[in-house]
């Protein structure tokens, strides 16, 4: 047989239950932002970075900083967030397009690490 609870007893047990759930969503966002944080630096996206402003930042917004200016007559490339944006964009979509030539864009060279850091950067852009 249960128990026959008090009335008055339900809303602060579930002003208690309330309160540890919102506090479990917030402590969650805390740790999943410190995760993306986390990843970002252990992966080479940093490394891509570096790269995207020596290499591409001439005709692609890359969003670093301390990247050249772009060329006037280059405007139509898109920047990398967009590229990040783009559903079909996987790591490895961006991989194997580095990896193949295209007539738009010059014929840079990188050496395969090279271009798993600038997928990394620009995914990282999500």
């Amino acid at each position: 047989m249960r128990p026959k609870l008090n009335k008055g007893f339900r809303q602060p047990a579930l002003a208690i239950i309330a309160t540890g759930v919102m506090t479990g969503l917030c402590a969650s966002a805390f740790v999943q932002s410190a995760l993306v944080q986390s990843a970002f630096a252990q992966s080479a996206a940093p490394q891509g970075a570096q790269i995207a402003a020596s290499q591409c930042a001439q005709c692609h917004a890359t969003g670093v900083a301390t990247a050249p200016a772009m060329k006037p007559d280059v405007a139509a490339a898109p920047s990398f967030r967009e590229i990040a944006q783009k559903p079909v964009m996987t790591k490895l979509a961006i991989r194997v397009f580095m990896r193949s030539t295209h007539p738009s864009m010059p014929d840079i060279i990188l050496q395969d690490d090279e271009i798993d850091a600038l997928a990394d950067y620009i995914h990282s852009l999500r």
